[in-house]
């Protein structure tokens, strides 16, 4: 599975989609002029394009020790409330942009240290070194390789893998992530499971919409059963479903996931692509 990461020259969500990438990371918190702004959360959502959040000042970050740690958090944190997010329900990965060795090491580990003391979901983007050290310690949920493979001398089970970096796509530079599925704690993960739907948003209702309680107009795809689920459900929020008339007619054979009966609406749509009557 891939997804990718951009700072400066973002791509366009629906494009990369189409390409074949299945979730996005994006800088929240420090640094000017590469930040997620909230129409690009719009645009990524539209795109049912997962999310996970990065959090770098400066390449030497680690360096600076527990303080700059905390300091950056706390601007991530705020960041991430500002766009509607809940910090507790996905994950900001802090950025150990250089190899860590024994000189280096001890501050790295404060950094993450004073990261914790405020950030209740941390991911880390580092060397096989440090992310030993977060994990033995347990100041990291999951582990980001960064592309410069001399970074990492000894193994080390990450969840996600760099490179390579600095692609032309959809519009945007782009360093490619690889996983063998969606990272734990991407913001709108979607589940594994049998036939799925894709919701898509939709700007004006036709027959072939159906109306959601958030009030907006989703398309019905149906989808392959082996095909993978982008489904987001609002970022992690299920969807209840107000009105269904022409639902079974748009998916067919393909809404089979969930024991119910498509012209009995509403239903509430989980991430797992499952239907359940709405309570």
């Amino acid at each position: 599975m891939r997804g990718y990461d951009c700072s400066f020259s973002v791509p366009d969500p629906v494009g990369m989609r189409v390409a074949g990438y299945s979730y996005a990371l994006r800088y929240c918190g420090v640094g000017s002029g590469k930040l997620l702004s909230a129409d690009e959360l719009a645009k990524l959502r539209a795109a049912a394009m997962p999310l996970g959040l990065l959090v770098e000042l400066d390449r030497n970050d680690t360096d600076q020790g527990a303080a700059l740690g905390r300091s950056n958090a706390m601007a991530a944190i705020a960041h991430t409330r500002m766009l509607g997010l809940d910090p507790a329900a996905g994950f900001r990965c802090y950025s150990a942009d250089e190899f860590i060795g024994s000189a280096n090491l001890a501050a790295a580990i404060d950094y993450f240290t004073g990261v914790n003391q405020v950030d209740p979901y941390v991911w880390a983007y580092c060397g096989s070194t440090l992310a030993g050290a977060l994990k033995v310690r347990g100041l990291a949920r999951g582990f980001i390789k960064p592309a410069a493979s001399s970074w990492s001398p000894t193994p080390f089970p990450f969840e996600v893998v760099q490179g390579p970096n600095g692609l032309n796509a959809a519009g945007g530079n782009i360093d490619v992530l690889t996983s063998t599925t969606y990272p734990t704690g991407l913001y709108g993960r979607p589940t594994s499971g049998g036939p799925h739907m894709f919701l898509a948003h939709e700007a004006s209702p036709t027959r072939t919409h159906m109306r959601l309680s958030d009030g907006f107009q989703y398309r019905v795809i149906p989808l392959d059963a082996n095909a993978e689920n982008p489904l987001t459900t609002m970022f992690g929020q299920p969807i209840v479903v107000d009105d269904i008339p022409t639902l079974d007619a748009l998916t067919g054979a393909a809404w089979t996931a969930g024991p119910v009966n498509v012209g009995a609406g509403p239903l509430t749509v989980h991430l797992d692509g499952t239907a359940t009557p709405a309570a």
